[in-house]
């Protein structure tokens, strides 16, 4: 897996400059912006255990479910073309799942003992994307599509514990691990988006993501993971360069 993941990486890389260079670029469309972003999303993950693991996979996929994430950063934007652009920047990521609550069961009925707990799997991370975009007309909307990779160094892991008691209030109990998983990975990164002028220099971008570790983020030969997202990310940038009227 890890060598399919150097070979799409190569390979989006090799193909941008051809893409972004083999037309005339338009002297009026050589724009540079810089902006803000922020993405919510769900995030997952996908495991391929090898046996003798896959009954661990089995019970983790019936007890974890999806948890809220979010991506941050700054981005720079390139226009090469009239219809191709190229992306980058650096953002902070926050992603994750978590198990359903489970029913605990105990001899005295006192609230002092909890009923139920679920427990919160969170991961934090730098983010450095690059994206080609390509740009189309849809109506009278400027859209475009959104393809790229992104490399991911992994901060730490936090377990939390949530227990719930029977008068409704709840506690909670944190541990924080930065072992146990792979320091650095490789993402995919598609999508669509639609770009709004609110003024001459200023634009926003809204564009629906998906993105999916192309590589595992745990060190086990026999049980991959792979985390993966579906958002919504609103960019405002500011045109350094606008088009000549």
């Amino acid at each position: 897996m890890k060598n399919v993941s150097k070979q799409i990486c190569l390979l989006f890389l090799v193909l941008l400059p051809k893409l972004g260079f083999g037309q005339e670029i338009e002297p009026q469309f050589k724009r540079f912006s810089f902006g803000l972003s922020y993405e919510q999303n769900f995030s997952y993950r996908q495991l391929k255990f090898e046996a003798p693991n896959t009954l661990i996979a089995d019970l983790r996929n019936k007890s974890e479910v999806a948890d809220f994430g979010f991506v941050t950063g700054l981005n720079l934007r390139t226009r090469l073309t009239k219809r191709l652009s190229l992306e980058y920047g650096v953002s902070f990521a926050r992603f994750g799942f978590k198990t359903k609550y489970s029913n605990l069961e105990f001899v005295s009925e006192s609230t002092d003992f909890p009923i139920k707990t679920k427990t919160k799997y969170t991961f934090r991370s730098l983010v450095i994307p690059i994206k080609a975009n390509f740009n189309f007309d849809l109506g009278k909307l400027n859209c475009y599509a959104t393809l790229g990779v992104s490399y991911n160094s992994l901060f730490d892991r936090k377990s939390t514990l949530l227990v719930q008691f029977p008068d409704g209030r709840t506690e909670e109990s944190s541990d924080i691990n930065t072992t146990g998983f792979q320091d650095f990975t490789f993402s995919l990164i598609a999508g669509f988006g639609v770009n709004y002028v609110l003024f001459d220099r200023i634009t926003l971008a809204v564009e629906p993501l998906f993105r999916r570790n192309l590589s595992s983020i745990v060190p086990d030969k026999n049980a991959d993971e792979y985390p993966y997202s579906i958002g919504l990310n609103f960019k405002l940038f500011y045109n350094l360069k606008y088009k000549q009227k």
